[in-house]
């Protein structure tokens, strides 16, 4: 052989050995991340099940799940990956019945500091306050929670962010995403067990739930400012509100909404058809052997898709015909509760971002979701899907 082709039969064994590596490498890991529910179902107990749910329309997604008791207390570990078009949503959530006489709250267990200092709570431990960052609106529940074991079991935890929810019979950790590795599975598991073996035999609910109202709600000015810097309005907006009324600058805002978007629907349906039917006469005229269907065509798509402007043009005024319900009221609408921030993400998409409160969803922006948070109580005052002010319902001082 000349060294050419020994050089040649060379490159192409390192390339064939590299490939082989990367294939074994990614065998292996493939092998690990399918392991990871099995081995912690081995380790703690439970029953491991896995399934496919949903359906080519209404979106399809996988669930990992364990199941069963361990150390006496019931689990249930739920793992979800979901598609819905070219979105998809996955998470992962522990639940554990555990008894604890305390004021339901949700506590958000973060790595990064915060953008404000609203809801920051300091457990007191400095080691574990330098690592981790809690925010949640019930301080007294969070001392009682967030024990020495259950802050060293946290910071075992190579998650991000973490959200730990105590309805006083159930506990509720969950975190974006699925565990990829042992640690990311069985630490959080450790962190429900280290809570449940903590004695809550003598403590007594600090306030009674429920209690969450505007006659008891704390919100100071500086969190005031944050809010509105952020949301776009003014404390002048927000005492109209607070009153009942809608500010003129507000009433004004939502007024410039009315008529565009139906009057977009209208022209672009107008083009479509205008669009089909000059289509259809240039296929017909141009056409060797012109039939009806060289017109048919065209026309028929133009007018299917007008239709469906049409349904948008329906649609967008009935929207404008609400809004106009509720400036004639000269009131807003409003609605409170504990905010769960969402956000979906897809491949070459844009992010769908939003809140909910109660059975009410507003559109929102990764900037408003990261000000709010996670299971603490807002009150948001609205005009249909316009969002005017929102303030805090239950705002502590900040430790930190």
């Amino acid at each position: 052989m000349s060294k050419l082709e020994l050089q040649q039969l060379a490159g192409l064994v390192a390339g064939g050995i590299v490939l082989l590596v990367i294939v074994v490498y990614l065998m292996r890991g493939s092998r690990r991340f399918d392991a990871v529910f099995p081995n912690a179902a081995t380790k703690y107990g439970l029953t491991y099940s896995r399934r496919s749910v949903g359906s080519y329309f209404t979106g399809r997604g996988e669930h990992k799940s364990l199941q069963g008791q361990t150390q006496g207390l019931k689990f249930d570990v739920l793992a979800r990956r979901e598609y819905s078009g070219r979105y998809r949503i996955s998470g992962t959530t522990i639940t554990a019945t555990v008894h604890i006489p305390v004021t339901p709250c949700t506590m958000t267990v973060s790595r990064e500091r915060p953008l404000h200092t609203m809801h920051a709570v300091a457990t007191g431990d400095a080691w574990f306050d330098t690592l981790r960052f809690v925010r949640c609106d019930a301080p007294e529940t969070m001392g009682v929670v967030l024990t020495p074991p259950v802050r060293t079991a946290l910071l075992r935890c190579p998650q991000d962010e973490l959200r730990l929810t105590v309805t006083g019979e159930q506990v509720v950790l969950s975190w974006a995403g699925l565990p990829s590795t042992a640690l990311e599975l069985q630490a959080p598991i450790d962190v429900v067990l280290a809570l449940a073996t903590t004695d809550h035999s003598a403590l007594t609910h600090v306030e009674t739930p429920g209690t969450r109202n505007a006659l008891t709600s704390v919100v100071r000015d500086d969190d005031v400012s944050v809010l509105s810097r952020a949301f776009g309005f003014t404390p002048e907006h927000l005492a109209a509100n607070r009153q009942g009324r809608l500010h003129p600058e507000q009433r004004a805002r939502v007024a410039r909404r009315e008529g565009g978007e139906t009057v977009g629907f209208l022209i672009v349906g107008a083009l479509f058809v205008v669009a089909g039917v000059a289509g259809g006469i240039y296929n017909y005229k141009y056409s060797i052997y012109a039939t009806f269907g060289h017109f048919a065509f065209p026309a028929a798509l133009g007018l299917v898709l007008a239709g469906a402007c049409g349904a948008g043009f329906f649609w967008s005024r009935g929207k404008r015909h609400a809004r106009i319900e509720v400036l004639d009221t000269g009131a807003p609408q409003l609605v409170e509760g504990p905010v769960r921030p969402w956000e979906r993400r897809g491949h070459g998409m844009q992010p769908l971002v939003g809140f909910t409160i109660g059975e009410k969803t507003f559109n929102s922006t990764p900037t408003w979701n990261a000000l709010l948070t996670p299971g603490a109580y807002y009150r948001v005052y609205f005009v249909q899907d316009v969002l005017l002010s929102i303030e805090s319902m239950r705002t502590r001082d900040a430790d930190r």
